[in-house]
């Protein structure tokens, strides 16, 4: 009998059958470590410009989460998806050299990429392969929590728009900003829904409201519509189809039946009043106008390198950034640039279709499928408002299925090469027998 004909377990064969969804672990000290450090970067980073003095506990946490990161692993792991940002980089700033006219805004946003570069391959190898990724969620959730106990006491942004409208922004650098972060809150703690008991189910459904509620008084159309369309996607991909239908249908009869009540709680909030002044709401949107039609101008000057990274602020009137991730992009990086940033968003739904091969139940394949592409619908719908290739935050949110995906892929690796070593074993006691 030779080692072939053996039936041998995983265990035996030196092979982690780790699934890839870690549940019931312990925290251990170096999780809660870096769960601690990474919460307070993600706050200090939405606090800067109303609060310059957290630029120096922004870079000391962002330091020491390289620092920690480095002990831990003891590697310098770049995923293929980070991989390609590196691409993404390297080729924007070569260009920019060449058609940029402000040639300092240039090094100053490629020395701000390649430190978020840096710090995205450190907390990504970290939770790779010593931690669980669920503590990366966990930060967000806390810095959502945060951010709204530190807006309570703050006064509102008060702005016009047909009437008197009072944003809440918190302690971020405007209301929309603040709405995102609150969105990023609700994918995190919607994550721990399955698995979990009865109460931490509660807690799960109130936090979820206070999200809603904190977006309402932000008045970000956007981000409530995006809310909407996160809870129904994780309905449809966190449960079989008869029971999203009957989650849906009995949401939809609360609706009806507390309708009322509802809209009267939400009445008075900012979103409902920018809504209802959408008409009359011409003032932000002549401005996005005519920073499209600037940024499209700018596009068209060079459509293939742009006019050169963060140089569009040059040839805006305003002197303001595009206010679309789609525009400014194709405006300061051309069509090249465009193409190699939204093809990591590309690559990440491409994985999100992958996941079944890894070590996972065909649920988990299908909830954490939707995770992936939930997260990039709503990066698609916010970059229509907001420039996100150089929002830290959001590339800490995108950092989650690059993580799973990345995980599967070294759990297979190791499979695959402990199999070809045992093949090679066998083979040699075939020859010797």
């Amino acid at each position: 009998m030779t080692l072939m004909d053996k039936e041998l377990t995983f265990e035996e064969m030196g092979i982690n059958e780790e699934p890839l969804l870690k549940t019931g672990e312990p925290m251990r000290f170096s999780d809660f470590l870096f769960c601690a450090v990474l919460t307070i970067f993600m706050i200090s980073v939405n606090g800067i410009q109303k609060f310059p003095v957290l630029l120096i506990v922004n870079k000391l946490s962002g330091v020491l989460l390289i620092l920690l990161s480095l002990v831990y692993v003891r590697k310098f792991y770049v995923s293929s998806t980070l991989k390609i940002l590196f691409i993404f980089i390297v080729v924007t700033f070569i260009t920019s050299i060449f058609v940029a006219k402000n040639s300092d805004r240039v090094a100053d946003m490629t020395l701000q990429l390649v430190q978020l570069f840096i710090l995205l391959v450190c907390v990504s190898q970290f939770f790779i392969f010593k931690s669980d990724p669920k503590y990366l969620l966990i930060a967000l959730v806390i810095n959502s929590i945060f951010l709204i106990v530190a807006g309570n006491f703050m006064n509102a942004d008060v702005v016009y728009s047909g009437s008197k409208i009072e944003r809440y922004s918190s302690i971020t650098s405007n209301a929309n900003l603040f709405a995102f972060q609150m969105l990023l809150g609700f994918i995190s703690v919607l994550y721990f829904w399955r698995n979990s008991n009865l109460i931490i189910q509660i807690f799960i459904i109130g936090i979820s409201i206070y999200l809603l509620y904190n977006i309402s008084i932000s008045g970000s159309r956007k981000s409530l519509i995006c809310y909407g369309i996160i809870f129904l996607a994780w309905l449809y991909y966190s449960f079989p189809i008869r029971k999203s239908i009957m989650y849906f249908t009995l949401l939809a009869m609360i609706g009806i039946f507390a309708g009322s009540y509802i809209l009267s709680a939400f009445a008075d909030t900012a979103v409902m009043q920018r809504f209802i002044h959408l008409q009359s709401n011409h003032d932000a949107s002549d401005m996005r106008a005519s920073l499209y039609v600037e940024a499209f101008k700018a596009f068209s000057n060079n459509p293939v390198f742009g006019v050169g990274m963060d140089n569009f602020r040059l040839y805006s009137t305003s002197g303001l950034y595009a206010h679309s991730n789609y525009m400014e992009i194709l405006a300061d990086l051309g069509i090249i640039g465009f193409i190699i940033y939204y093809f990591i968003y590309v690559k990440v739904w491409l994985s999100s279709n992958k996941i079944s091969q890894f070590n996972v139940s065909s649920e988990d394949a299908k909830f954490l499928s939707g995770v992936f592409k939930i997260i990039i619908v709503l990066y698609l719908i916010i970059g229509f408002g907001t420039v996100l290739y150089s929002n830290i935050t959001h590339w800490m949110m995108l950092l989650f299925p690059i993580i799973i995906y990345e995980t599967g892929v070294q759990q297979l690796k190791q499979q695959q090469q402990v199999e070809m070593e045992l093949e090679m074993a066998a083979s040699e006691v075939d020859f010797r027998l």
